[in-house]
């Protein structure tokens, strides 16, 4: 970038640009935007979907941030005093914007653009007098997709916490409710016994030991694929075809199934039922729970 022209880069120091505790964190490229806010359990994705961020992932991002000083970068005199302009850092107009706000209030917003001759990343200050190069992580950071800030699970609870399970499923049949918890009931002939997964309904019997476990983990590990923008009529969440309940340790969490997404019928649109936000799951991953009632028995 400095073949551009004769000025000189002052020496990094310690200021930093952006307030040094982010509680909210906005990077807009044209009309999409993501938006991150710290909560009191954590972090989470706001825009363009609502749902849990990756810890890691937002640290990373805000750890950029922190090494990002305005003394590292140039006078926007200097560039137009050697015949340049803003333009031709990428900066006219810019391709990021990017707003930081503290716990405290104080926000800072700032325009983020690519050189044409160079591809290297540049902001410029809030007050339009400062651009200042940018290093290549935080030029990743800026072209991460929103889908790289969230978490992959789709529930919270874990295998271990798992109490309860229950799958209503609807089919031009009617509609199947099974239900299933682990629980210890007397035994005769044992002095100790542990929790084991049973049907409550539609009929009161043991469940395979096994085969219920490892449904329930796999349950509680299933991941979302990936977010849409599909409407009601096309995912069919507004009357799902499956309804899975998953209960763990004083919380409850309901995974809602529906169509299929158009053209790619191996993959099922699904939400969680307080959670506006859709995203799509590989169908295969729910087999076992369309057919519990003859998957999961355990054997007479």
């Amino acid at each position: 970038w400095r073949a551009m022209s004769g000025q000189t880069t002052a020496a990094v120091s310690q200021t930093q640009l952006f307030p040094a505790n982010p509680a909210r964190l906005a990077l807009a490229e044209g009309p999409a935007r993501m938006l991150l806010e710290k909560r009191p359990a954590g972090w989470r994705v706001l825009e363009p979907f609502e749902w849990p961020a990756n810890v890691w992932s937002v640290q990373r991002l805000i750890d950029e941030l922190r090494f990002i000083s305005p003394e590292s970068g140039f006078d926007v005199a200097e560039v137009t005093a050697n015949g340049a302009s803003l333009k031709d850092y990428g900066l006219e107009p810019a391709r990021w914007t990017v707003k930081v706000t503290g716990d405290a209030g104080a926000a800072v917003e700032v325009k983020v653009g690519v050189q044409p001759s160079t591809r290297r990343h540049f902001l410029l200050t809030e007050d339009g007098r400062r651009i200042v190069p940018l290093p290549d992580a935080m030029a990743a950071a800026l072209g991460a997709s929103a889908e790289s800030y969230r978490v992959d699970r789709i529930f919270e609870i874990a295998d271990f916490e798992a109490r309860a399970v229950s799958v209503r499923h609807r089919s031009k049949d009617g509609e199947v409710v099974t239900a299933l918890t682990s629980e210890a009931r007397p035994r005769i002939g044992r002095r100790v016994q542990f929790p084991e997964w049973r049907f409550e309904t539609p009929y009161d019997a043991l469940a395979d030991a096994d085969a219920t476990a490892r449904a329930v983990a796999d349950l509680t590990n299933l991941r979302a694929s990936k977010f849409v923008a599909l409407g009601d009529e096309v995912t069919g969440l507004t009357n799902p075809v499956l309804r899975l309940s998953l209960e763990g340790n004083s919380r409850r969490q309901v995974l809602l199934v529906g169509q299929p997404v158009p053209a790619q019928p191996t993959l099922l649109c699904a939400k969680l039922e307080e959670n506006p936000s859709v995203f799509v799951i590989e169908a295969r991953l729910l087999n076992e729970w369309f057919t519990c009632i003859m998957d999961l028995p355990a054997e007479s």
